[in-house]
């Protein structure tokens, strides 16, 4: 009996690690913050971001300074395409999902 315990005991810890905390990355939230964005940067055809003196690039509404619970990775390691936490300051008006880093979308923020 104890080692059937035992046994569930760390199976039930290793699915409790190796769960990622589910969150929204829908490509049309625009918003400004500390957030995950793509390491390069994107075109931004319509200069709002050259205008305010910033790069442009390719970013999801996903906080850059995420605890994951679970003692998996956190902040923008846990999201694929999006590794790079930068500090957006504004971000290109109807831009969701016009941009891509690696295989997903997102909307272009100005860091």
């Amino acid at each position: 009996m104890q080692v059937i315990s035992i046994f569930y005991l760390f199976v039930g810890l290793a699915a409790a690690r190796s769960h990622r905390v589910p969150v929204d990355v829908n490509p049309n939230i625009l918003t400004t913050g500390g957030l995950c964005c793509g390491a390069a940067g994107t075109e931004d055809t319509s200069g709002t971001c050259a205008k305010a003196g910033l790069n442009s690039f390719c970013c999801i509404a996903f906080r850059d300074d995420f605890v994951n619970p679970f003692g998996g990775k956190g902040g923008c390691d846990a999201i694929q395409d999006f590794t790079t936490g930068r500090l957006v300051k504004q971000f290109v008006p109807d831009s969701g999902s016009k941009c891509q880093a690696g295989n997903s979308g997102g909307f272009i923020g100005c860091a």
